[in-house]
């Protein structure tokens, strides 16, 4: 295993927002995950209140370990 490789680890609720997109809740900080927009930081995965915009909703594409892909654009993160 790679030594500079990081996990972070986060005890997450998977809510289902609507018939085919999920929300993926913090329970300890009660916001979302949430894929950012901001142009220093565009497509980082962060942890942020739930506006129910498209780059918080999410599909679960495999089992196991989860892969996550925005709903909007369908690119894996």
């Amino acid at each position: 295993q790679n030594s500079s490789s990081q996990q972070i680890t986060y005890n997450l609720i998977i809510i289902q927002v609507s018939k085919t997109k999920l929300a993926i809740k913090s329970k300890a900080a009660n916001r979302v995950l949430d894929i950012c927009q901001d142009k220093d930081a565009f497509g980082t995965l962060i942890i942020y209140e739930d506006y129910a915009q498209e780059n918080q909703r999410f599909d679960i594409l495999e089992s196991g370990d989860y892969v996550l892909s925005e709903v909007a654009s369908q690119k894996s993160t």
